[in-house]
């Protein structure tokens, strides 16, 4: 598999889920920590403790309660995703070089 067919990594319950553009997700056998260090950061971004997205599966950003911002991802993240006050500014600069 290609990284470019991933949408999202995700952790729900110590286990790590790959979930790909086709709507198929996968256990695998890795951390969101070393898988962050792994992926082309253009391409992907840890946008919380439990989520790693790829920025063609961001779907909309909105504004959330205490600065933070809320992600929606196509296909769906199980599991809500919040980007935190202290990562949004971070973020935003990644998807400004994304833009670029």
């Amino acid at each position: 598999m290609e990284t470019i067919d991933i949408a999202h990594f995700y952790s729900e319950g110590g286990v790590v889920f790959l979930h790909t553009f086709q709507n198929k997700r996968y256990i695998i056998n890795s951390t969101l920590d070393r898988l962050e260090q792994q992926l082309d950061n253009r391409l992907f971004f840890r946008v919380s403790r439990n989520c790693i997205g790829n920025v063609k599966a961001i779907e909309n950003i909105a504004r959330y309660f205490n600065s933070r911002l809320k992600l929606s991802f196509l296909p769906e993240c199980p599991s809500e995703v919040l980007v935190s006050r202290v990562r949004v500014p971070d973020f935003m600069k990644w998807m400004d070089g994304i833009v670029d």
